[in-house]
């Protein structure tokens, strides 16, 4: 079990997704704003490995890639408000 932190962006369901077994991230590209979103977002679901690239895993490997102001960004998001990477990468 994981723990549950109440003020994370992400919802309680994907804080309680359980990482793969054997899951490692790759060195995942870093976002910090000065490249275009979308060429972002293709490059990371294209790099990213999970045993199926489901949704969960996407979701919750995203802010592990965030830094500078996107890091910030992230960190204002409304507690409880990201609950896929669908819903993320809609942003």
């Amino acid at each position: 079990n994981s723990p549950f932190d109440p003020t994370s962006p992400l919802s309680v369901a994907l804080q309680h997704t359980p990482w793969p077994i054997g899951y490692k991230p790759t060195q995942l590209p870093k976002y910090n704003g000065s490249v275009d979103p979308i060429q972002f977002i293709i490059i990371y679901e294209a790099t990213i490995t999970s045993p199926r690239r489901d949704d969960p895993i996407m979701a919750k490997s995203f802010v592990m890639e965030c830094e500078g102001p996107v890091a910030s960004w992230y960190s204002y998001l409304q507690p409880l408000s990201v609950t896929s990477w669908f819903h993320s990468r809609k942003s």
